[in-house]
């Protein structure tokens, strides 16, 4: 059918842009993925800060509520957050927030009374009703 066609009759069918080839990833070996895992955990610590697992209330707008994985570079005024994910020379999926230094720093203090009132390693208080006197 197309041979009966002459060449400059024929379309080229334009849909939209061009797509993206994807490489596709090669089935690594499970020392090859930590070897990768840490170099890119290196490369975050060094470029974005310290790891932290954090539960936030709308302190991050961007970030969202709940429980967030980030990284934090403090400085002299502004604590820096990053939120990334995968590869960290890939900038697609980055996201950036920053908050003044004392506000970070009360942030971090209640996160470390949290983690200390849930540790399942410490003995368990006993808590008794406090009966107030009257007079």
């Amino acid at each position: 059918m197309l041979e009966d066609i002459p060449t400059f009759l024929i379309r080229k069918k334009k849909r939209g842009r061009p797509r993206k080839i994807v490489a596709v990833a090669m089935a690594d070996s499970e020392q090859e993925v930590t070897a990768r895992q840490q170099r890119w955990n290196n490369i975050k610590t060094n470029r974005y800060g310290t790891y932290y697992n954090m539960y936030l209330i709308n302190e991050l707008p961007r970030f969202g509520c709940g429980y967030r994985v980030f990284y934090v570079k403090e400085g002299r005024k502004w604590a820096r957050f990053t939120r990334h994910l995968g590869d960290p020379e890939c900038t697609e999926n980055r996201m950036r927030g920053r908050l003044s230094l004392k506000r970070w720093s009360e942030m971090k203090r209640r996160h470390e009374q949290c983690l200390e009132r849930n540790n399942l390693d410490a003995p368990k208080k006993r808590y008794r009703k406090r009966r107030y006197r009257t007079l």
